[in-house]
């Protein structure tokens, strides 16, 4: 039962992705990337990629609009 009890917990346990905070210096605005925990509940390994592409893919968009990385937070 000990075991069935540690394994469900392992199995069950999110990571979340990041969370990037993106500044743009030009309007003062602050924008966030990240910080999903749904799709590694739901998928796993692989949600958590999916998520983490999501991610990289706001930091880009705000990129191009002249934001900047202001930190990343586990």
């Amino acid at each position: 039962m000990k075991k069935l009890i540690i394994l469900s917990a392992l199995l069950l346990t999110a990571c979340a992705t990041p969370v990037t905070v993106m500044h743009n210096p030009h309007t003062g605005k602050t924008e966030t990337c990240g910080g999903e925990v749904g799709p590694s509940i739901a998928l796993g390994a692989i949600g958590y990629q999916i998520a983490k592409q999501n991610d990289d893919d706001c930091v880009t968009k705000y990129q191009s609009g002249g934001y900047k990385v202001e930190k990343i937070t586990q």
